[in-house]
Parts: C-alpha cells; structure tokens; sequence
C-alpha cells in the first residue's frame, strides 16, 4: 500500500509552479514545456480509435484493429483515462493530455464517447514508454439502453485498465459529487480480489492492480479555496471534502468516502475556472485562439498536464510493467468477466501475464541460444567442445533468468526455471545431431577432394601395370594422412574414413586380381625367354673362339636382350662375334 495519501506535486516533480510560468507556456496548451508531439506512425495512429466497444444487450467486446494496434506496442503504458458525468469535458482534457485534438468535443445535450476510445504515441517526456490517453463513455447518460450497469461496467474497465485515473466533476466537492462516485463502491463490490496467500502475507498485488493515481479535477470552479474560513491548497480541499462526517445519517455517505479513500491511496485535486466568459465559446473550446481563455484557466491546466504526465506511473501489475500485448489481456480478461457476469480473477490474470513473461524470456533466451550455436558451427566441433559451449550458453541463459525479477517472485519459479533447463537441454540434443550432420557433410567432403588424384588416375588405368597394386596402397596411405592432419572435422571423422576405406574393398580386389593377372602373364613370358638361353648357352661355349674376355661380353650382350620378347638380339651378337668355321661332319 502507498505511504502517501496526497501526492506533494511541487516536490514530487521538477515542474515549475503555475507562477513561474512564462507567457508561451501559460498561452500553449497543446505543446507544454518538453512535449515531443511526434508519433511513431509506423505503431500509432493519426486519431482516436474505440478500444472497448457495446454490442447491445450489455454485453462489450474489444475493438480487433485497436488490439492490433496495441499488440505492436512492446514499451511500458503509461495508460491515463478519465472518467466522469458525461458532458463534463472529458474529451477536452484528454485532447490537452495527449498534445493535440482528437477527441470529440459535442455542443449538445448527448454524449460524444460511447464506450472507451483510445490514443497512442511516444511518452512525451519519456521516448522508453508509451502514453496511453483513454477516454471513457460519461457516466449518467440516460439515452443508453443499459443504463447504470454499463456505467460501472466502464468505470472499472477504466479504472483497472489505467494507472493514472483522472475523475471529472463540476463546480465543487460537495455531497452530491461524492455520492456520485458510489459508482466506485459498486465496482468493488462487482469485482473481488481473490488474494493468494502471497497477499495475504503482504504483497502488493492487489495494490498493483487496483490502486492507479487519482486526479480529481473539478471543472468551472467559483468557489474560494477555504476550509473553515481560512485560506487551503486544492489537495487540502479534497481531503477535506473527504473526511468522515458525524452523525448517524452519514454512516452510508462516509462508506463512499471511506472506499474512495482506500481505493485511491494517492491522490491530486485541481480546481479550474470557467475557461472562457462568453458561454456561447464553451461548445468549440478546441478550435478558440489560446488568447482568448482566461490566463487563470490556463495556468491550472497547465498544472493539471505536468502533474499527469509527469507522476502517472507506468501501469503495473504483480511487478510486471504492462506493455501492448499484455493491456490486451488484461482488457479482454476484464471485458469477458463482466460479459459473462463473473468476477475478474485477479489472481488467473496476474498467473497469465507472468507465464506470458516466462514465455517471451524464454524465447528470447532459447533465440540467444540458438544464434550464438549456429555461428559457431560453421564448423563442425568436437563433441567436448560443443559440450563446453553448450554449458557456457546455459550458464549465461540461467544467469538471466535469475536476474528477472518478475520470474524471480513467482510462485512458480522453480518450475519455470526447471522448464527452461530442459527446453535448453532439448536444443543441446538438437546441436548434437547437427553437429554429427555437418561433421558428416564436411568430412565426406573432404575425402572426396583427397580422393579426385587416386580416382583420375584408376580411370586412366595407371595402376593397371606391374607393382599398380602398391602403388594404388601407396596413394591411400597418402590420402589418409593428409585426412588425418586436417583439424576441426567433429565427431564423424572416423565413421566417414572407416565408411571409405570399406567401400574401396572392391576397387582394391580389382586392382590386385588385374595386377596379379599381368604378373603371371610376365613370368610367363620371362620363363620362355629363360628357357630360349638355355639352349643357347651350351652353343655359344662350343663355338667361342677367342679369349675369356670375349665370351663375357657376349654374355653381357645376352643378358641385356633378356628382357625382349625374342633372341633374336642375342643371335645378332653371336653372329657378328663368331670367327667363320665349316662345320664338321660332327656337327
């Protein structure tokens, strides 16, 4: 619960006070001193659109291209809507909050806003958040068809969808505008907090949820701002005014004022004049020069800017900082609630928006994961270094999840980081296979780039000769050294080689069987030619003539044509060599 009851303005914020303001900030309404009015156009649009809608028979649905919009959203809301009776200048304010004209401003007796509209851009003062203006239907239109019931339907939607409430009344705080807020105690009762028993224990769920700042502006204010005769501040008379009165007759009213005050533990009142004096200006108050409000009237808004831009907080819920997709949630949860005439519970919104959390941490996280694996395996790792990575990135991805303070005070934290563990041991599984893929792929690869010399040289049948067979063993040996000196292949080198070496069985078979062929063909030729000299030999010695010397170079000469097919070489050299005789009849 907030400590503060009334929210110090001029000490809560580094606004200068009403007085201090120059001449151009007093005439501007729509561009007040640090006010950034450009929207990104790319998320927001150019006008209000109607957020929450009445189909007829009490029952509301959430616009799908305002959802659409908001889901694009992913910065903190600052969500700030204003509720009141209806034709009570709303509209007007939420067009000087959000910077420029948009809201419907009507000159008649009927509401402008029907169910609640809504407007984005760019926190003026904040580019990190995203103000959202929410303008609600008036309560007390008697033309529509449901009457009271829609009335608190749409003030607890704006109420639990904003954290910052803006209630709009006329002329004064007195018991009248008071018991019109009796709405807020209906809307308590409707909607019941089923606290956990982390609440109970003190948490401050239900105070996230239901707790926004309360601006009460009280418009066309004539009266002096005095508490028993003397002089009080505008915070000092709404506190006043919020008191508990004595006397019996008042027990009711001082229910209201004690369920204003505990809903809405921090609150701001700003009382504003009459804007212009001519009532006939009141209808078209966007389109009048600045020049022509009364400076007063000016001032205060002014006041009344800075106090909601500047101390509206960022809407909350369970710790969670609500961004576009969660306000839509939140939004349908509440409005199917009321449809079906249940109460919201509270504690199945706040469960849904931190598994929602844990799922967007998680997908962030696994994305990490998943981008930081997939560069480093360009190349394949070896099954101890993907091991190693994989534990690096697990410790970094638990270490973030321990840093999330929203995960970090579930009560089901063990469980989603328990998830979260296994959800990475998954994706170590999947890298393991691909790793063995692109191991396979890579080295597969290689051994067909190590192989395209040995393969050129079996189609050119250059192992096909005497002594091919050692030669084709040679060129493997080879090629599995330079296989084996290639680094960072993973863990499918040796599968591939071992897969290789087996599928050059039959080359190899075909190789020997071919050599050994070729082989046995050679001596048989070679003992042919053997067998030639042999019988030459004994001849030659017979019919030498001549010295020793003589008949070892003949020998020499023999010996060296062993290797042609014929003797004819041999038989040259003998005839040239050998001194003419007659043979004998012996012979």
């Amino acid at each position: 619960m907030r400590n503060s009851p009334v929210m110090d303005f001029d000490r809560s914020t580094k606004f200068s006070s009403a007085e201090n303001l120059t001449t151009n900030q007093k005439n501007s309404l729509y561009s007040p001193e640090g006010c950034d009015l450009d929207t990104n156009d790319d998320i927001y649009t150019t006008e209000p659109m109607p957020f929450i809608q009445s189909v007829g028979n009490g029952k509301l649905v959430v616009n799908p291209r305002a959802r659409d919009m908001l889901s694009r959203i992913e910065k903190p809301l600052v969500v700030i809507s204003i509720a009141g009776l209806y034709r009570t200048g709303k509209s007007f304010l939420m067009n000087r909050l959000f910077g420029q004209p948009g809201f419907s401003i009507g000159g008649s007796t009927e509401a402008n806003t029907k169910g609640i509209w809504v407007w984005c851009r760019d926190h003026p003062w904040n580019e990190e958040q995203c103000l959202v203006v929410l303008d609600s239907e008036g309560l007390g239109d008697t033309e529509k068809e449901d009457g009271i019931n829609q009335d608190v339907h749409v003030f607890a939607l704006a109420v639990l969808l904003s954290s910052c409430v803006v209630y709009n009344s006329w002329n004064a705080i007195d018991e009248s505008a008071i018991q019109n807020l009796s709405l807020v105690t209906q809307m308590i009762e409707f909607i019941q907090l089923s606290r956990t028993e982390d609440d109970s224990a003190g948490n401050d769920t239900a105070d996230d949820v239901f707790s926004p700042f309360f601006i009460w502006v009280v418009r066309d204010f004539s009266l002096s701002l005095k508490i028993e005769q003397r002089p009080c501040t505008a915070d000092e008379y709404l506190e006043h005014a919020l008191k508990d009165k004595p006397g019996a007759r008042n027990l009711q009213r001082n229910e209201v004022r004690k369920k204003i005050r505990e809903f809405f533990p921090t609150r701001k009142c700003f009382t504003l004049k009459r804007p212009v004096v001519d009532e006939e200006k009141l209808n078209n108050l966007d389109e009048l020069p600045e020049d022509e409000f009364r400076p007063a009237f000016l001032e205060e808004v002014h006041r009344f800017i800075k106090c909601a831009l500047g101390s509206s907080p960022v809407k909350v819920v369970n710790q969670v900082e609500i961004t576009g997709h969660h306000f839509n949630y939140l939004a349908e949860s509440y409005v199917s609630s009321l449809n079906n005439g249940s109460t919201p519970s509270i504690p199945s919104i706040i469960n849904h928006i931190v598994e929602a959390e844990f799922i967007r941490e998680k997908e962030s996280i696994t994305h990490n994961y998943r981008k930081k694996m997939n560069e480093r395996l360009i190349k394949p790792m070896s099954v101890e270094e993907l091991d190693n990575f994989s534990a690096e990135l697990r410790s970094e991805a638990m270490k973030r999840f321990k840093r999330h303070k929203v995960l970090q005070k579930a009560s089901n934290t063990n469980e989603m980081e328990q998830k979260l563990t296994d959800t990475l041991w998954e994706l170590q599984v999947h890298y393991e296979r691909e790793n063995k893929r692109i191991s396979k792929e890579f080295c597969s690869d290689l051994i067909k780039e190590l192989y395209a010399t040995i393969n050129r040289r079996l189609n050119n049948e250059e192992y096909n000769m005497y002594g091919g067979y050692k030669a084709f063993l040679r060129d493997l040996v080879r090629l599995e050294k330079a296989y084996q000196s290639t680094p960072n292949k993973g863990p499918m080198s040796d599968q591939v080689l071992g897969e290789f070496v087996i599928s050059l069985e039959g080359v190899k078979m075909l190789i020997r069987s071919g050599v050994e062929i070729i082989n046995m063909e050679l001596e048989r030729r070679l003992s042919q030619q053997q067998g030639s000299y042999t019988v030459l030999l004994p001849w030659l010695k017979d019919s030498l003539v001549g010295s020793v010397s003589q008949f070892t170079t003949l020998c020499e000469h023999a010996v060296k044509s062993m290797s042609t097919p014929t003797t004819t070489a041999a038989l040259t050299i003998v005839s040239n060599n050998t001194p003419k005789k007659s043979p004998s009849k012996n012979d």
